[in-house]
């Protein structure tokens, strides 16, 4: 199993250290919300990351690939 113990701070660090090695400076970028229901979300060039939530190093993974590969895909 992957356990959920990464804060939603470190997971907002991974991401963007990943997305800019991948995309470049800031052409895709995750952001703490408070503002939000699901764990993560994504729309236009952000991936906004639920504050107070916990995550798996599978979830970053996936978020890396699905949500950021995919978005600046679709752009």
């Amino acid at each position: 199993m992957y356990p959920e113990n990464i804060p939603a701070e470190q997971v907002v660090d991974a991401l963007n250290s990943r997305f800019t090695q991948y995309f470049g400076e800031k052409k895709v970028l995750a952001k703490l919300s408070d503002g939000i229901v699901a764990d993560a979300a994504a729309g236009g060039d952000k991936i906004k990351i639920r504050q107070g939530a916990m995550f798996s190093t599978r979830d970053i993974d996936l978020y890396e690939v699905h949500e950021g590969w995919c978005m600046s895909a679709r752009r």
